[in-house]
């Protein structure tokens, strides 16, 4: 399991798109209105900052699942695909 995803890939384990958890994650606290993960974000382990290794001058942001996937989850959204894990 992948303790670290993007929104996609996190969206699509709810039939969701990744602006859809953006929203989510807007509304939280941990996403800014420029699509960055907020400095809380980052201090409460929700992301971190990864170097793509095909574009090294490249930094994405990758979501912690579990922490995501559980506030998500509080908030009502139901996973429609099974990835393996709890």
């Amino acid at each position: 399991m992948n303790e670290f995803m993007n929104m996609k890939q996190i969206g699509k384990l709810y039939g969701k798109t990744s602006h859809q958890v953006g929203r989510e994650l807007k509304e939280l606290g941990y996403r800014s209105t420029d699509g960055k993960a907020t400095k809380r974000a980052l201090s409460e382990n929700m992301a971190v900052l990864q170097r793509d290794a095909e574009h090294p001058q490249w930094v994405c942001v990758m979501w912690n699942k579990a922490k995501v996937c559980e506030l998500l989850e509080d908030f009502g959204w139901k996973r429609i695909a099974d990835d393996g894990a709890e």
